[in-house]
């Protein structure tokens, strides 16, 4: 075979995105050099410094293949099997939602809520319903370096990816991961409880964009046909669970706020508080039990 340089190889690229993407095609032409970056191991931007360097048959093959995914539908970040959440690496794989940049908004709150711990100089205990990859939970442990976790999932396969998540990021020793309905098979106190639940409704499952129903696991989207299942097998269970100062702290579906709020009133928290997204939608609802 005739020798392939990386120049040339995204040259190719660029002019296949020109033709097969027809609105705005500058936007997408960094996206062959993270593609060619994740094969060769190095940050994108080696791709701009080093033009001239051959690559070999198999990183070819693999790239172009990755290429027309890419181009027929397959989000970057199935393709690299990994996202950026709150500054840090996380693997995916087809048992974890793709985490989404609103659910920081959980990490955020859940940091504030207990921000009294941290003058109290105590250790939270932190318990992450439906943890996935893992993604919220660690990025709590990576912020409080003196707590420790549990990650639940019904998927061996999405703790798996938690477990492989836990240990690149040095965080393993801090966690444990436990297969379960929820919390079931747990015992508390904890002082924190977190989740990003399945809440996507019956009719808006059928509304969902090929993307997220086809890559993110059912799972990890259905929530019921009212979308609020999960909400009251974790509301019903919190208050057992829970420390007598404990905190929980969830995502929600935009329109989710007044129902989910009467759950936590009716499950005996205090303090309920509603937090926006940067798009000023309802996302992230928060309570604590009564000292």
């Amino acid at each position: 075979m005739a020798k392939t340089f990386l120049r040339h190889l995204l040259q190719k690229a660029s002019l296949k995105i020109q033709q097969r993407i027809s609105h705005d095609p500058q936007i997408f032409q960094g996206v062959p050099r993270q593609i060619l970056a994740h094969y060769l191991q190095v940050d994108p931007s080696y791709c701009l410094i080093h033009p001239h360097d051959e690559l070999p048959d198999s990183v070819v093959d693999a790239f172009e293949s990755d290429l027309e995914l890419y181009l027929t539908g397959t989000p970057l970040s199935r393709l690299r099997q990994c996202r950026e959440f709150w500054s840090l690496p996380f693997h995916l794989s087809e048992a974890t939602l793709d985490p989404r940049p609103e659910t920081e908004h959980v990490v955020e709150v859940a940091l504030a809520r207990l921000s009294h711990v941290a003058t109290e100089n105590k250790s939270p205990f932190i318990l992450d319903l439906g943890t996935g990859s893992g993604c919220i939970l660690l990025s709590l442990l990576h912020e409080m370096p003196n707590a420790l976790g549990i990650g639940v999932d019904l998927s061996w396969d999405a703790l798996d990816t938690a477990r492989l998540n836990a240990r690149e990021l040095g965080l393993f020793t801090r966690t444990d991961w436990v297969q379960s309905f929820w919390g079931k098979a747990l015992k508390g106190p904890f002082s924190l409880i977190v989740s990003n639940p399945p809440y996507i409704s019956g009719p808006q499952m059928k509304q969902l964009s090929p993307v997220v129903s086809t890559f993110d696991p059912y799972l990890a989207l259905y929530g019921g046909s009212d979308g609020l299942e999960a909400y009251e097998e974790i509301l019903a269970s919190a208050p057992s669970l829970l420390d007598h100062k404990g905190t929980l702290v969830v995502e929600i579906g935009y329109t989710q706020a007044k129902d989910v709020t009467k759950l936590f009133n009716l499950h005996g928290f205090q303090d309920i508080q509603v937090h926006q997204d940067l798009e000023l939608r309802d996302r992230v609802i928060s309570g604590k039990l009564p000292e």
